[in-house]
């Protein structure tokens, strides 16, 4: 027999009726009003499923990514996108979306299987010049290390993956699904979030209501390129609030920026740019998002002149620097 005490009142997030769930009792639930199934971990829900899957990952670390009576507005976004593209906005996002077909799956395992045979009839051509060439030892060596690499390239080759799983589903739901993934902030409102999905099933890693208590980081970072690339150069940037970094630092969290030298001009040019993404994307959410900057002084050829203390110098004894850097600071 349960008390008052022993019971949790929620949100059901398909219908929005309050359900009652027992605390610290980990089970799936039907809620009585829409009959969605709700995974409840003893403290939240982390799962909810209708004729679609919403999952919401890291139970145990729940109050840290999500506010529990967002739910409901989280499913609305994630029906959205599938049925209607929905995307996050470009400044401080990105978001993608892919048709996965019977057909390229089966070119993609066809490949495979070419690809293995090639490196397998090119390693038994290693073998076979090894064994007629015992006697010219340094030959062999050379030989030896082409056949190693090759017989790993073989068991890469070979190494199950999800081609199966994908031509299951493809074959499943009629010749193709859609899937995709991303990562920003929702248009015309407040919540950032971070998702992947497949066919029907959501799964959110992040769905979080932002507010003055948060900010977005920006590092410094440059990429010297190479033979078949070209430098970069710009800012990562991370979310966080006052105690944890909440989404970002990923190879897709980047602003890119022209390569320049850390010279006054081309610095007034990354603050304007920068302040512009800001001024976008108070007019599209309504959130004035502070920004802080971090000059890292990473030692290479480009940064190495100019160490993060001789970059703070020249912004504060800059009048136009100094007046943009507080732009990019102020949360209003």
């Amino acid at each position: 027999m349960y008390t008052e005490l022993d019971m949790a009142e929620i949100e059901c997030p398909i219908c929005r009726e309050q359900v009652i769930f027992p605390q610290g009792e980990p089970n799936v639930f039907e809620c009585p009003e829409c009959v969605a199934e709700l995974d409840w971990n003893g403290k939240h829900i982390t799962g909810v499923k209708t004729n679609r899957n919403y999952l919401f990952v890291d139970g145990e670390n729940f109050d840290s990514y999500f506010d529990p009576e967002l739910f409901a507005d989280a499913i609305d976004f994630a029906n959205e996108v599938i049925d209607n593209d929905k995307t996050v906005l470009s400044e401080f996002g990105w978001s993608y979306t892919h048709t996965t077909t019977e057909e390229s799956v089966l070119g993609s395992m066809k490949f495979s299987r070419r690809y293995a045979g090639f490196l397998i009839v090119l390693l038994l051509i290693s073998v076979g010049l090894m064994i007629l060439l015992i006697p010219d030892g340094g030959f062999v060596g050379g030989l030896i290390c082409m056949a190693v690499p090759t017989i790993l390239f073989i068991l890469r080759a070979m190494t199950p993956n999800d081609d199966d799983e994908k031509l299951a589903l493809a074959i499943n739901v009629g010749g193709s699904y859609r899937e995709g993934d991303g990562s920003g902030f929702v248009p015309d409102c407040s919540y950032y979030a971070h998702y992947r999905w497949k066919n029907a099933t959501f799964t959110f890693l992040t769905f979080k209501s932002v507010s003055e208590n948060y900010f977005l980081e920006l590092s410094n970072y440059y990429s010297g390129g190479g033979d078949n690339s070209s430098p970069m150069q710009g800012y990562m940037w991370t979310l966080r609030d006052n105690k944890v970094k909440i989404a970002g630092g990923g190879n897709d969290e980047i602003i890119r920026t022209k390569v320049h030298n850390l010279e006054r001009e081309n610095l007034v040019d990354d603050f304007e740019q920068i302040l512009a993404l800001k001024n976008q994307l108070k007019k599209k959410t309504g959130v004035y998002m502070p920004i802080k900057i971090e000059f890292t002084g990473r030692d290479t050829n480009l940064w190495g002149a100019k160490k993060s203390s001789k970059i703070i110098q020249i912004i504060e004894s800059d009048s136009e620097l100094s007046n943009l850097w507080k732009k990019l600071e102020e949360g209003k």
